[in-house]
């Protein structure tokens, strides 16, 4: 069905579920893959895709499949998909060429997974804003992601609040965002006392204040 309707549509298309099966993710990821019509949004928030591994497998194969470059922005908030499941979709979109919308957030992923999503980072050159708040990677996280954010010139704006984040990396973080020539921001508000609500490039800091 999904696929008949995209050889019928010219328009960009987007797509929401907050409950889907396997026969679905599938049609999805066909549709994904093969569709003649741009889809350019998809939203699977609190669908439950963490626990449905294989429907999981196939949509990351249609994700690193889509080479025309259609994806804009993709929700995948709350879905449970733990370091597993980080592994796949990051390894789907480490080299995807538009999407600039991920959001991850309320996964469990932990510090396993955020090294996935720092590997996804290095190589990504087009996601600008990146959700990975409430997802309990800790400062053990955190240090994978240090890295990718010194590689990375794209990401405009990365979400880390309520991660059970210390004041550990505090310095280096301030200092990486201190040497970013572009617009970005690292917002790190409802963590651990001491560490900032959020770090600022200078001229992040200077559009902040006006």
């Amino acid at each position: 069905l999904l696929s008949s309707f995209a050889e019928r549509q010219a328009q960009q298309v987007r797509l929401s579920f907050t409950k889907i099966d396997e026969k679905q993710v599938a049609a999805v990821a066909t549709f994904v893959e093969m569709s003649a019509a741009p889809i350019v949004a998809l939203e699977f928030k609190g669908s439950g895709l963490g626990q449905q591994l294989p429907a999981l497998r196939r949509l990351a194969l249609a994700l690193s499949r889509d080479a025309n470059g259609r994806l804009q922005r993709l929700d995948i908030a709350a879905n449970g998909l733990a370091s597993e499941g980080a592994e796949l979709l990051c390894g789907a979109l480490a080299q995807h060429p538009a999407l600039t919308y991920l959001d991850m957030q309320d996964n469990h992923i932990g510090h396993t997974g955020a090294r996935h999503a720092a590997r996804m980072l290095q190589t990504n050159r087009h996601i600008t804003t990146f959700n990975l708040a409430k997802n309990s990677i800790g400062d053990e996280g955190l240090k994978w992601l240090l890295p990718a954010l010194v590689v990375n010139a794209t990401l405009r704006s990365l979400d880390l609040q309520g991660n059970n984040l210390g004041t550990e990396h505090k310095k280096q973080l301030a200092t990486i965002l201190s040497d970013t020539m572009a617009e970005r921001v690292v917002n790190t508000a409802h963590n651990r006392r001491g560490c900032p609500d959020k770090f600022l490039s200078p001229s992040a800091q200077a559009a902040a204040e006006g």
